[in-house]
Protein backbone atom coordinates (compact mmCIF):
# COMPACT_ATOMS: atom_id res chain seq x y z
CA UNK A 1 0.00 0.00 0.00
CA UNK A 2 1.73 3.13 -0.53
CA UNK A 3 2.08 5.94 1.75
CA UNK A 4 -0.76 8.51 0.85
CA UNK A 5 -3.46 5.19 1.03
CA UNK A 6 -1.93 4.08 4.66
CA UNK A 7 -2.29 8.12 5.83
CA UNK A 8 -5.51 8.07 4.66
CA UNK A 9 -6.88 4.78 5.88
CA UNK A 10 -5.03 5.45 9.05
CA UNK A 11 -5.85 8.82 9.97
CA UNK A 12 -8.60 9.56 12.62
CA UNK A 13 -9.92 13.22 13.81
CA UNK A 14 -7.78 13.92 16.60
CA UNK A 15 -9.24 16.63 19.77
CA UNK A 16 -7.31 15.17 22.49
CA UNK A 17 -3.41 16.00 22.51
CA UNK A 18 -0.84 15.25 25.01
CA UNK A 19 0.39 18.43 25.90
CA UNK A 20 4.02 18.23 24.75
CA UNK A 21 5.26 20.84 22.55
CA UNK A 22 5.95 20.33 18.47
CA UNK A 23 10.11 20.94 18.12
CA UNK A 24 11.16 23.72 16.16
CA UNK A 25 12.44 20.99 13.18
CA UNK A 26 9.20 19.40 12.93
CA UNK A 27 7.35 23.14 13.17
CA UNK A 28 9.73 24.01 10.07
CA UNK A 29 9.38 20.57 8.10
CA UNK A 30 4.97 21.21 8.60
CA UNK A 31 5.59 24.90 7.20
CA UNK A 32 8.14 24.19 4.57
CA UNK A 33 5.87 21.36 3.31
CA UNK A 34 2.96 23.43 3.48
CA UNK A 35 4.50 26.36 1.14
CA UNK A 36 4.78 23.92 -1.52
CA UNK A 37 1.26 22.35 -2.08
CA UNK A 38 -0.10 22.67 -5.04
CA UNK A 39 -3.74 22.20 -5.90
CA UNK A 40 -5.77 21.16 -9.19
CA UNK A 41 -6.77 24.81 -9.36
CA UNK A 42 -3.71 26.88 -9.24
CA UNK A 43 -5.03 28.98 -6.19
CA UNK A 44 -2.22 29.57 -3.71
CA UNK A 45 -3.15 29.30 0.29
CA UNK A 46 -1.53 30.77 2.75
CA UNK A 47 -0.56 28.46 5.69
CA UNK A 48 0.08 30.23 9.53
CA UNK A 49 0.48 29.17 13.28
CA UNK A 50 -1.42 30.01 15.60
CA UNK A 51 -1.42 29.92 19.25
CA UNK A 52 -4.11 29.99 21.64
CA UNK A 53 -2.40 32.29 24.39
CA UNK A 54 -1.08 34.59 21.92
CA UNK A 55 -3.55 34.93 19.59
CA UNK A 56 -6.54 34.87 22.22
CA UNK A 57 -7.98 31.74 20.41
CA UNK A 58 -10.27 28.74 22.06
CA UNK A 59 -12.22 26.30 20.87
CA UNK A 60 -14.08 24.22 23.53
CA UNK A 61 -13.69 20.48 21.55
CA UNK A 62 -10.04 20.44 21.40
CA UNK A 63 -7.42 19.96 24.75
CA UNK A 64 -3.86 19.06 24.86
CA UNK A 65 -2.65 21.58 22.84
CA UNK A 66 -1.94 25.09 22.14
CA UNK A 67 -0.89 24.98 18.78
CA UNK A 68 -3.26 25.54 15.59
CA UNK A 69 -2.56 26.18 12.05
CA UNK A 70 -4.84 28.37 10.35
CA UNK A 71 -5.19 28.71 6.65
CA UNK A 72 -6.99 31.71 4.18
CA UNK A 73 -7.34 31.85 0.42
CA UNK A 74 -8.25 34.22 -2.07
CA UNK A 75 -12.28 34.00 -2.59
CA UNK A 76 -12.88 33.23 -5.89
CA UNK A 77 -14.25 30.86 -8.04
CA UNK A 78 -13.09 27.00 -7.34
CA UNK A 79 -11.92 28.43 -3.86
CA UNK A 80 -13.49 26.13 -1.45
CA UNK A 81 -12.26 23.17 -3.69
CA UNK A 82 -8.94 24.40 -3.93
CA UNK A 83 -8.81 25.16 -0.13
CA UNK A 84 -9.90 21.43 0.90
CA UNK A 85 -7.62 19.87 -1.41
CA UNK A 86 -4.62 21.91 -0.04
CA UNK A 87 -5.74 21.35 2.87
CA UNK A 88 -6.22 17.68 3.32
CA UNK A 89 -2.94 17.31 1.82
CA UNK A 90 -1.47 19.15 4.45
CA UNK A 91 -3.32 17.14 7.42
CA UNK A 92 -2.22 14.05 5.92
CA UNK A 93 1.15 15.48 5.74
CA UNK A 94 0.77 16.22 9.03
CA UNK A 95 -0.34 12.75 9.64
CA UNK A 96 2.47 10.79 8.42
CA UNK A 97 5.10 12.60 10.95
CA UNK A 98 2.66 11.05 13.41
CA UNK A 99 0.73 14.10 14.53
CA UNK A 100 -2.78 14.78 15.33
CA UNK A 101 -5.68 16.86 13.49
CA UNK A 102 -8.87 17.30 13.13
CA UNK A 103 -10.71 20.35 10.71
CA UNK A 104 -12.52 23.20 12.63
CA UNK A 105 -15.28 25.04 11.40
CA UNK A 106 -18.26 25.29 13.63
CA UNK A 107 -16.56 24.83 16.87
CA UNK A 108 -14.18 27.53 16.66
CA UNK A 109 -13.98 31.41 17.77
CA UNK A 110 -14.31 32.17 13.98
CA UNK A 111 -13.49 36.08 14.59
CA UNK A 112 -10.59 35.43 16.56
CA UNK A 113 -9.23 33.20 14.24
CA UNK A 114 -9.86 34.91 11.17
CA UNK A 115 -7.98 38.00 12.96
CA UNK A 116 -4.66 36.03 14.33
CA UNK A 117 -4.73 35.00 10.22
CA UNK A 118 -4.87 38.69 9.38
CA UNK A 119 -8.01 37.49 6.76
CA UNK A 120 -8.06 40.47 4.26
CA UNK A 121 -11.10 41.77 2.25
CA UNK A 122 -11.93 39.42 -0.58
CA UNK A 123 -10.16 36.38 1.61
CA UNK A 124 -11.53 33.53 3.43
CA UNK A 125 -10.68 30.69 6.27
CA UNK A 126 -13.09 28.04 5.93
CA UNK A 127 -11.31 26.07 8.79
CA UNK A 128 -8.06 25.62 11.17
CA UNK A 129 -6.62 22.81 12.80
CA UNK A 130 -5.33 22.08 15.85
CA UNK A 131 -1.51 20.29 15.48
CA UNK A 132 -0.18 18.24 17.92
CA UNK A 133 1.12 14.89 19.52
CA UNK A 134 -1.96 12.49 20.22
CA UNK A 135 -3.06 11.61 23.62
CA UNK A 136 -2.74 7.92 24.80
CA UNK A 137 -6.28 8.00 25.70
CA UNK A 138 -9.49 10.34 23.87
CA UNK A 139 -11.41 12.09 25.98
CA UNK A 140 -15.19 11.67 27.09
CA UNK A 141 -16.36 14.38 25.26
CA UNK A 142 -14.15 13.21 21.74
CA UNK A 143 -15.38 9.95 22.47
CA UNK A 144 -18.92 11.55 22.66
CA UNK A 145 -18.49 13.95 19.90
CA UNK A 146 -17.40 11.03 17.76
CA UNK A 147 -19.60 8.61 18.48
CA UNK A 148 -22.55 11.96 17.55
CA UNK A 149 -21.45 12.26 14.73
CA UNK A 150 -20.67 8.61 13.36
CA UNK A 151 -17.10 9.77 12.70
CA UNK A 152 -15.89 5.69 12.94
CA UNK A 153 -18.52 4.08 10.73
CA UNK A 154 -16.66 5.52 7.34
CA UNK A 155 -17.46 4.20 4.20
CA UNK A 156 -14.69 1.47 2.42
CA UNK A 157 -11.80 3.51 0.55
CA UNK A 158 -13.14 1.81 -2.47
CA UNK A 159 -16.19 4.00 -2.71
CA UNK A 160 -15.14 6.93 -1.44
CA UNK A 161 -11.98 7.40 -3.64
CA UNK A 162 -11.53 7.05 -7.78
CA UNK A 163 -8.27 7.11 -9.41
CA UNK A 164 -8.17 8.63 -12.60
CA UNK A 165 -11.67 9.14 -13.46
CA UNK A 166 -14.58 8.12 -11.36
CA UNK A 167 -15.34 5.24 -12.83
CA UNK A 168 -11.98 3.79 -11.20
Amino acid sequence: MNNIKKNIIERRSVRNFDGRSLDENTKVQLMDYAKNIQNPFGIPVEFKYLEAKRDGLNCPVVSGTELYVGAKIQNTANANVAFGYTFEEFILYAQSLGLGTVWLGGTMNRDAYEKAMALEEGEMMPCATPVGYVANKMSVREIMMRKAIKADERMDFETLFFDGNAAT
